[in-house]
């Protein structure tokens, strides 16, 4: 699967074992992981093997249809710069939860909200969702900017909900909805037959 906007930078695609370089090179990083994930939770030091073991299970839930994983890839050198993915696919309610990172020396360029365009695109006309959301760490104002650039509003603070590195962190969730996206460019999807 691909999905992918000549008025974007970046574009998403299904992953593959080739990938897994890659992803250990940029998910290596404490800052990356630090603004992700509670510490445990998301591997540190990351190896390749944890990469091709994320890779396996992504193209599990993929066939399954429960989650969709994807490499976030720069058009211009064709170089997998992070991961995008959407879960906790709930079909009753019409609801997902969205959730991404870019490689540190990515940052501040753009790509995260070029990529959460992309999975808002899935998510909303694909997926026929009516509600997309997040949880981020009240610290990472990166990721809080990209997702209230794109519509998002604060749901509230979750007071204390993650156990990070040595204390307790608060998360805000955010949400947007489908009544609320305006696409920012014209996207295709695409499918391998």
């Amino acid at each position: 699967m691909e999905v992918k906007s000549n008025d974007l930078r970046v574009r998403l695609r299904t992953l593959t074992v080739e990938d897994a370089d890659s992803i250990a090179e940029h998910a290596n990083d404490y800052d990356v992981v630090y603004n992700i994930a509670e510490l445990g939770l998301f591997p540190f030091p990351y190896k390749r093997s944890d990469a091709l073991e994320f890779i396996d299970s992504a193209t599990r839930a993929l066939i399954d249809g429960t989650e969709f994983h994807f490499g976030i890839v720069l058009n211009d050198t064709e170089e997998l710069i992070g991961i995008g993915g959407i879960k906790n696919i709930d079909l009753k309610n019409r609801k997902c939860e969205i959730g991404y990172w870019i490689g540190k020396k990515f940052w501040d360029n753009g790509y995260g909200k070029d990529a959460v365009s992309l999975l808002l695109h899935v998510a909303f006309m694909s997926l026929s969702m009516n509600r997309v959301y997040a949880t981020v760490f009240t610290f990472n104002e990166r990721s809080l900017r990209i997702l209230k650039s794109l519509g998002f509003t604060s749901e509230g603070v979750m007071r204390q909900s993650v156990f990070h590195v040595d204390k307790f962190v608060d998360d805000i969730m955010l949400s947007l909805l489908k009544s609320e996206y305006k696409p920012t460019a014209k996207i295709e999807i695409s499918t391998d037959d």
